[in-house]
């Protein structure tokens, strides 16, 4: 699979930055990733999104993308040679899954400001790829992206992923949604983040969940 970025990537000075310290801790004293998982409330966001004639999971995929460009610790990456710094945009590939062989595919897309162009382009890549099998049915997926999964038959309470990236570090984030549920009287739905401790903190985390929520109650988008 062709590596490529969709934008640019800069460089940072560690010598000046905040972080280095946390970021080398992280890297080699304490190897540590993390992840947390909370309900987001979407009573409103699935009744707006009914009315307007658009599904959830573009509109969920969208909700992360967005949040996650919003803030660089989310779009931080580490060169082959030890370089660190982030990128000006990240992109998302979402699972999907093909019921005839239990198998799955990943689908990768741009992400853009619009959210109807956005869930127009979901659309047109599930038309296009979703028959395709293999683990990457569409090609060239950015080196500058983030998974969004979801496991819509199962509301869970947690998810530890153990994950082992050979020969490089992986510092961008990777989100899990699943199945959404009624409880007194809203609808919830379970998300999991999993995220690189050097770059990202429990405060970052709780800002990503916080900004999510925003977005389902304000259906500003």
């Amino acid at each position: 699979m062709a590596q490529n970025i969709l934008g640019s990537f800069h460089p940072i000075d560690k010598s000046t930055w905040s972080r280095a310290a946390y970021f080398d801790h992280y890297q080699n004293d304490t190897v540590c990733t993390y992840s947390i998982t909370a309900n987001l409330q979407i009573t409103r966001l699935l009744d707006l999104l009914k009315q307007r004639g658009k599904k959830l999971f573009p509109a969920l995929i969208y909700m992360t993308a967005k949040v996650f460009n919003a803030h660089r610790e989310f779009k931080m990456h580490m060169l082959s040679d030890g370089t660190v710094g982030y990128f000006d945009a990240i992109h998302p590939y979402f699972t999907y899954f093909h019921k005839d062989d239990e198998t799955f595919s990943d689908i990768w897309l741009a992400y853009c400001e619009d959210f109807s162009a956005f869930h127009d382009a979901y659309l047109h890549a599930v038309c296009e790829y979703g028959n395709k099998k293999g683990l990457y049915s569409k090609e060239n997926k950015p080196v500058n992206s983030f998974l969004v999964s979801c496991l819509p038959w199962l509301s869970f309470t947690s998810v530890d992923l153990q994950m082992t990236y050979p020969k490089k570090i992986n510092l961008l984030p990777l989100t899990v949604f699943g199945k959404y549920f009624a409880q007194a009287g809203e609808i919830l739905i379970p998300l999991s983040v999993h995220v690189h401790h050097s770059v990202c903190d429990g405060f970052h985390t709780s800002r990503f969940f916080c900004e999510m929520q925003r977005l389902a109650d304000e259906l500003s988008f």
